[in-house]
């Protein structure tokens, strides 16, 4: 709508008193917001004479309503939340919570029916939506908000729950929530999305295993077995466990002086607990060679059986050190030796 002639004409004869009527429709233009438009019928010819030509025109004037839609996301933890921010480091398997904040900052009415669009990426699994107002939906991992009308200052919530997938660690997932269709015009477009971060922690922890004096030992030996758990980063570990159970063959005797450090070792189960990058752990204790084994090789493994922050390489979490029990290899020999003994100028011969 804006500078257009209509022209309407025809012929007709009217009575004292009666009344036509004319309508019209138009569609507001974009980029129109707050502007005031005036819209003027004239009667510009007439075949007869008109005696009172003050009245031949009238307007109308409306002014098209002006309002801002503000968008802003935040995220964080929904275990041991902290407060919510555009940013946010999580492990994987954690759940995240999104909370989409729409304002309107006006100055007019904003009509219901605008919907915000927030795609969740592949790489979280959507949990659940929930609005302070409006209708959200979802189709998989998107979620459409379908908002309500909102005066100045009006201000209504989303919120998103997603679980963060395995085979993630080290990523950084960005979610985007943003306006994808309004009811009308809107004076500040730049500020109708925002953008959340999780960024997913990672470490590679390594276990190497030894055992001393050696691989060959004999039964009632003692030896002494060592386990090192190093993290190569980039993050730091938490919930580190490690299980390492004897084979049979072999007695616990005990933990070493000072070991193990850091967490604790009870029934083959060593709680490290948490390991920074570049942190080393190490676990040393001693066991018997039981009898009875002579012959028999002895597997020893260490493994990671629980961890809280996502392992970004596996295939170093076990380690095995092997011993072979020995026997005794005993050999008896006999032999007799012949001796002649002479007494008073006797000569005394040994039989054999």
């Amino acid at each position: 709508m804006g500078g257009q002639l209509l022209q309407i004409g025809g012929k007709g004869h009217h009575q004292l008193g009666d009344v036509v009527h004319l309508t019209i429709t138009g569609t507001v233009n974009s980029n129109t917001a707050s502007q005031t438009i005036t819209n003027t019928a004239v009667s510009s010819a007439a075949d007869e004479g008109d005696t009172d030509s003050t009245d031949n025109s009238a307007q109308v004037t409306f002014t098209v309503q002006e309002a801002d839609l503000q968008v802003r996301k935040l995220v964080y933890r929904s275990s041991g939340a902290a407060p919510g921010s555009s940013i946010v480091t999580v492990n994987a398997g954690d759940t995240v919570t999104y909370t989409v904040i729409v304002i309107n900052g006006g100055p007019d009415m904003f009509p219901a029916g605008s919907v915000v669009s927030d795609i969740l990426p592949g790489t979280l699994t959507f949990g659940g939506a929930w609005a302070t107002g409006g209708t959200p939906g979802n189709s998989g991992n998107a979620v459409l908000w379908t908002l309500p009308s909102l005066s100045l200052n009006d201000v209504v919530t989303l919120t998103i729950t997603a679980t963060v997938n395995s085979s993630t660690a080290g990523q950084t997932i960005l979610n985007t929530a943003a306006i994808s269709s309004a009811t009308q015009g809107d004076r500040g477009p730049l500020n109708n999305s925002d953008v959340a971060t999780v960024t997913v922690s990672g470490a590679d922890l390594q276990v190497s295993k030894s055992v001393v004096p050696g691989t060959t030992v004999l039964p009632g030996g003692t030896i002494t077995y060592t386990v090192v758990v190093t993290n190569n980063g980039p993050d730091t570990a938490t919930g580190v466990v490690i299980s390492d159970t004897l084979p049979e063959g072999l007695t616990f005797g005990g933990v070493v002086d000072g070991s193990p450090l850091p967490g604790d070792y009870a029934e083959s189960v060593w709680n490290l607990g948490e390991l920074t990058k570049g942190g080393l752990a190490t676990l040393s204790y001693t066991a018997t060679v039981n009898a009875g084994t002579v012959g028999q090789t002895l597997v020893n493994t260490a493994v990671i059986s629980s961890i809280i922050t996502e392992d970004s390489i596996s295939n170093n979490d076990v380690a095995t050190a092997t011993i072979t029990v020995a026997g005794f290899d005993l050999t008896i020999s006999k032999s007799a030796v012949r001796n002649n003994t002479e007494s008073n100028g006797v000569l005394f011969l040994a039989s054999p």
